[in-house]
């Protein structure tokens, strides 16, 4: 008993002192009472054959897919539409949408998705994040009492009905209790929370994508020379990878993106190919986006039998096309202890062991048009990439 005490309490401490993930203070602790005797083996992998835990399991991983795919920020995304200039309204949608996406996906989840677009919002409607945060958190909380899967002990409940003879709850049997304490939620906060909730700001300032992403492109010159390109059926390129031409080095032009104009669904074609790599196959109707200048564009348009295909290089359809759901852009300075310091960069290039593309660079505030930089202390390099992978470029920097 003493040392299920002791193992207990080293277990507890461990997971306030943060300093280990909880999963490997979980692992650890199973593996101390196996060790020291207080379980056997069965008891001790009995966990991980408990049907609850497994579909505990598989609800997060549905979660992190609806999430990594996008789906829950669109979602996020349409409700701050549907608000429009409305303050009210948009409490009222936050407050419900997080109650209804955490029926489906986990509370933690639903509040990490939301959070960035609501406060954008909030911003934009001239009112403070902390008006609206407090009924995002307890419109999640809600709404895990909606469905069966909505949060772990409502799992844990049903299947201990199971186990001792009983029927087990329905899928949306939690929402007799759970869809009136919403809707009470969501009143609250409309008609006496909302007065009540703090008035805190900040000296951060909130950044506007959009109007950040407007400044980088008058700063560095991103419009100049970008084209989009077709793949004609009578082309050389079909149906072969892009290393084999080395447009960089031969034609002193970089593929920045592509886009499948016919993506086969059915094989797991991706519709767009974010960051094309040497292996990237060329097909026929595909659309790519190049970076270079005006007479090396026209020689690949030639040479390739090409179509220029007319782009809108005004801010908005610069945007579009290069950050997405999945894909975000960054403003990097160069130290004088970096790892590129000397060397000849493409822009454009692709980056693929840093996962990042250099757009485009500045020096003493003024863009660089060269097609190749020689990189010096100092100078700012817009970069593209999947959203997080920019850490592994900064320490290169």
């Amino acid at each position: 008993m003493f040392i299920l005490l002791v193992i207990l309490s080293i277990t507890i401490v461990l997971f306030i002192w943060g300093k280990f993930t909880p999963d490997i203070v979980a692992l650890m602790s199973m593996l101390s009472l196996f060790l020291f005797g207080i379980l056997d083996l069965t008891e001790t992998l009995s966990g991980f054959s408990n049907p609850t835990v497994i579909m505990i399991a598989s609800l997060f991983i549905i979660g992190e897919g609806l999430s990594q795919t996008g789906w829950t920020a669109l979602a996020g995304q349409k409700f701050v539409k549907w608000a429009g200039k409305s303050v009210p309204k948009l409490l009222v949608l936050v407050t419900l949408g997080s109650g209804v996406l955490s029926g489906f996906v986990s509370n933690t989840g639903t509040v990490a998705t939301l959070l960035p677009v609501t406060v954008s919002a909030a911003y934009k409607m001239g009112t403070l994040p902390s008006k609206l945060l407090m009924p995002v958190a307890f419109g999640s909380n809600t709404g895990g009492l909606l469905t069966l899967t909505g949060t772990p002990p409502n799992i844990i409940a049903s299947n201990a009905l199971v186990e001792n003879g009983f029927e087990s709850f329905s899928f949306f049997e939690f929402a007799l209790i759970g869809l009136p304490l919403l809707l009470i939620s969501i009143l609250y906060f409309r008609f006496i929370g909302y007065k009540l909730l703090p008035k805190n700001t900040t000296e951060n300032q909130h950044v506007n994508i959009d109007s950040e992403m407007h400044q980088w492109i008058e700063n560095y010159s991103i419009d100049e020379n970008i084209y989009r390109l077709r793949v004609r059926s009578m082309s050389p390129l079909l149906n072969t990878t892009i290393g084999e031409w080395d447009f960089d080095n031969k034609y002193n032009v970089s593929i920045i993106r592509l886009r499948r104009r016919f993506p086969n669904i059915v094989k797991g074609v991706k519709p767009y190919v974010e960051f094309p790599t040497p292996d990237t196959v060329l097909q026929y109707h595909d659309i790519i986006t190049v970076k270079g200048k005006t007479e090396d564009v026209d020689n690949i348009i030639l040479k390739f039998k090409l179509n220029l295909i007319p782009f809108k290089s005004n801010n908005d359809d610069l945007k579009d096309e290069f950050i997405n759901q999945e894909v975000g852009m960054a403003e990097m300075i160069v130290t004088p202890k970096s790892l590129f310091l000397g060397h000849n960069i493409p822009m454009g290039l692709y980056l693929e062991q840093a996962g990042i593309q250099l757009l485009a660079a500045s020096r003493n505030n003024k863009p660089l048009k060269d097609k190749n930089v020689a990189v010096k202390a100092g100078d700012a390099f817009i970069i593209r990439g999947y959203l997080g992978t920019y850490r592994t470029f900064k320490k290169c920097l």
